[in-house]
């Protein structure tokens, strides 16, 4: 569903991205966060399309997420609002749009700079290996970049342009003019119901989680 809206964000013929990740930090009972993984976390987007130069019109979607890492939600948010967005150009409601460019909008300054400084095609060249301690060890979070950067790729035939750009802290009050607060549906989304699973934490750890959980069922039920 697309919502009218006022201001300006972009030049017409362009859209901007406000995605936004949230991991959902335990506490303990004096309301301290406890740096505990894995959790369940939420990624949302607002997207905003400049219909010209008074007036635009936004959509935003969010996802919860039963169980990762902190390292994941905002390059999962990365994802899923630029594929919504590319979707939405090429077969829903701004298929005829005339729509060029896709500015994406990040708070992520890990997201950020892997893709305006182009880090994350270098890493794409060496295989998403990197050396730590002198091994030779595969790239945190690669199944995710590689998805960020495949999907335009899937859509070149629209012809669209992708800039990344990161705004300084002085001007985040720009989320608070947007018709939903990607932050806030985030963090709504990682309390929500109906979760959806992270397929690499599910294939990493969720063998080594059930093998765990079926020894404490065993020590259990021997105390028993």
């Amino acid at each position: 569903m697309l919502t009218d809206m006022n201001g300006k964000y972009a030049d017409v013929g362009e859209v901007v991205i406000f995605p936004d990740g949230r991991f959902n930090y335990q506490q303990d009972s004096e309301g301290k966060t406890l740096p505990k993984e894995p959790g369940t976390a939420g990624m949302a987007f607002v997207a905003v399309r400049q219909k010209d130069k008074d007036t635009c019109e936004a959509f935003f979607d969010s996802r919860g997420i039963e169980r990762t890492l902190a390292s994941r939600p905002n390059l999962m948010a990365g994802s899923f609002a630029l594929d919504s967005v590319l979707q939405k150009r090429k077969y829903g409601e701004w298929k005829d749009s005339g729509i060029r460019r896709v500015i994406f909008v990040t708070r992520s300054e890990y997201l950020y700079h892997a893709l305006f400084n182009g880090q994350v095609y270098i890493w794409q060249r060496h295989e998403w290996m990197v050396k730590r301690d002198g091994l030779l060890i595969e790239r945190p979070n690669s199944d995710l970049w590689e998805d960020l950067i495949d999907i335009p790729n899937d859509f070149e035939d629209i012809g669209i342009e992708v800039e990344t750009k990161y705004p300084e802290k002085d001007n985040y009050s720009v989320l608070n003019t947007l018709v939903e607060n990607p932050i806030l549906l985030a963090l709504q989304a990682s309390n929500g119901t109906g979760l959806i699973k992270d397929k690499w934490f599910e294939k990493t750890f969720g063998d080594l989680n059930k093998k765990a959980e079926r020894q404490q069922n065993s020590i259990c039920c021997v105390s028993l």
